[in-house]
This record gives C-alpha cells, structure tokens and sequence, in this order.
C-alpha cells in the first residue's frame, strides 16, 4: 500500500485497532473512544508519548 500511495499520490483512510498498522501506513493518527475522537496528531507522537488512556493501552 505504501508504493500505491507514493506511486499514485494517493492519500489512505484506514479504520483499524493496530496503531502498528496504522503507523507504518498513515502520516496522521486518529483514535477514537466509543465514537468521540480523544486523540490526533502524527504517527510519530501518537506512537511515541501517546497522552490519552485509550491510546495507551
């Protein structure tokens, strides 16, 4: 999927509960606790100093 985005300039929406996944494929992270959005910020931080107790755990 990487290749695909850098090949075609194409952006990527992906729905998933593996930040693993979503890091090695998304520029921004989203994390969502029971439909409320409790954390945003790029894939580095997010996976790195991650602030929210969802994203945490």
């Amino acid at each position: 999927m990487n290749t695909l985005k850098q090949q075609r300039a194409l952006k990527l929406i992906l729905v998933t509960h593996d930040l693993g996944a979503a890091s090695a494929l998304c520029d921004d992270i989203v994390v969502l606790d029971q439909g409320q959005v409790v954390e945003h910020d790029c894939a580095t931080r997010i996976m790195n100093s991650p602030t929210h107790p969802t994203t945490k755990r």
